[in-house]
């Protein structure tokens, strides 16, 4: 593999659309040769933030730098990046081999010497023998990879990708996500993947950048944030975690909760892993961790395990428990169900916020 090229780092980085701050001053670093993913829900600043590396925005205030190269107000075709649209921008008039090539046309380059980069990643997306159709005759996979060829015929150093799976069907998906982590080992260069879910940022990604509201929430790897989750929000994000504030869990003593959703109320605020948790109909079982009166608002099927909803109090947004099938087989688990949730409380961690 060739020198890993592609370290970006931003400082200050501020994006205002009129009075509204769409980054907010963050500052990140992301290694070079690095698998990334910004990640967060719709509206967090993840695109602009993206937008503004590949030069397609321009910041408001703050630096961006590419190996240390400070892109100031550099455009995007003299970037060392290349961007993936997330409707892949084809020109539907021009063959799969012609829209490759499109950027090297643009700037003069031999025709013979535009055949042959172009004839390599087609080779490369496993496309040589769809060269002469047109992005119509292809399945949505197909254009992916024509979009994605087509960026990487500059050879940047960032590859900078605005929900590239967003369009697949589950099972394509799945493919084309394990292609395109094989693809950037390959290449030895960043790729930066802008995504709003949890299961793609944490198959893919070397760093996960989470977003929330414009600013920085966490960042860290897959690991850091799927177990070591550092805010509520961070918690509730990946999907992992119970947020809740309660009293009496750390002394063992009956857990009384008051907001399951991590909302402004008395008591400590606390993560918890759903497996931490288990819900009992009737009494409280004996030996039992802290627990709190509940009712069942919701059964989810979801493959090996029930999910319950059980709320603790009315009205408040509900606990998350799972409960595996063959122990759902026993007690089968009932709507409304008015019973007892336990926690084991070596799995609690205190939040700051």
């Amino acid at each position: 593999m060739s020198e890993l090229k592609g370290h970006i780092s931003a400082k200050s980085l501020t994006k205002a659309f009129g009075s509204a701050l769409a980054v907010d001053d963050v500052d990140f670093t992301i290694p070079a040769g690095s698998y990334c993913c910004l990640l967060g829900p719709s509206g967090c600043g993840k695109t602009t933030s993206l937008r503004m590396i590949s030069g397609h925005d321009t910041q408001t205030s703050g630096s961006i730098a590419i190996d240390d190269r400070d892109l100031g107000t550099i455009p995007p075709a003299q970037r060392p990046t290349a961007m993936m649209f997330q409707n892949y921008a084809l020109f539907p008039h021009m063959t799969v081999e012609d829209n490759i090539a499109f950027s090297l046309r643009v700037k003069g380059s031999d025709k013979a010497v535009r055949r042959q980069r172009a004839g390599h990643l087609l080779e490369m997306v496993e496309l040589t023998d769809f060269a002469q159709r047109k992005p119509n005759e292809l399945s949505g996979g197909q254009q992916q990879r024509v979009a994605l060829a087509r960026a990487l015929m500059m050879n940047p150093s960032v590859l900078a990708l605005d929900e590239p799976l967003s369009a697949l069907d589950p099972f394509l998906r799945l493919k084309v996500r394990a292609e395109l982590k094989a693809l950037q080992r390959r290449l030895g260069i960043t790729f930066l993947h802008v995504t709003h879910s949890q299961s793609e940022a944490l198959a893919l990604a070397d760093q996960i950048i989470l977003m929330n509201s414009g600013k920085l929430e966490q960042v860290g790897t897959a690991e850091d944030l799927y177990h070591r989750p550092e805010t509520a929000f961070a918690a509730q994000f990946m999907g992992v975690q119970n947020v809740f504030r309660a009293d009496g869990v750390q002394s063992g003593a009956e857990m009384r909760i008051f907001r399951p959703d991590g909302g402004q109320a008395g008591g400590a605020l606390y993560r918890a892993p759903i497996d931490a948790f288990s819900f009992t109909a009737g009494e409280t079982p004996a030996n039992a961790g802290p627990a709190t009166p509940a009712k069942v608002s919701a059964i989810e099927y979801a493959g090996d395990h029930l999910s319950l909803t059980v709320d603790t109090q009315p009205g408040d947004v509900g606990l998350k428990v799972q409960v595996p099938l063959e122990a759902a087989a026993m007690n089968p688990p009932v709507f409304d169900q008015v019973g007892t949730l336990t926690i084991k409380p070596e799995s609690l961690v205190e939040l700051t916020r």
